[in-house]
């Protein structure tokens, strides 16, 4: 991921959390106090829930300064993803054959 998707500050914070969370998780695992394995698996869901949510918010935004090819082929991929099982034919797009 480019270092300038960084720049959000809610990006920062996700970070932040992750890491946060990633620390909890190595004292769980040293310590292992009881039922120290019920507390793992949730600090894991909320690691993987930052994740996810990071993920989304890389998906859904392109910021000013990122390259405009990026947009374009996402268009593309997402033009071909929905339109995969059609017949494609030049006089679709082009308009200018008739039968």
């Amino acid at each position: 991921m480019p270092s300038h998707i960084f720049n959000s500050t809610w990006i920062k914070v996700l970070v932040s959390d992750v890491y946060t969370l990633m620390k909890e998780l190595e004292i769980l695992q040293r310590e292992k106090p009881l039922g120290y394995e019920m507390e793992e698996y949730a600090l894991i869901y909320r690691i993987l829930r930052c994740l996810y949510m990071a993920y989304e918010y890389g998906r859904q935004t392109i910021p000013s300064t990122y390259d405009t090819n990026i947009q374009i082929q996402r268009n593309m991929t997402s033009y071909i993803h929905e339109h995969y099982g059609s017949k494609i034919g030049l006089e679709r797009y082009c308009g200018c054959w008739t039968s």
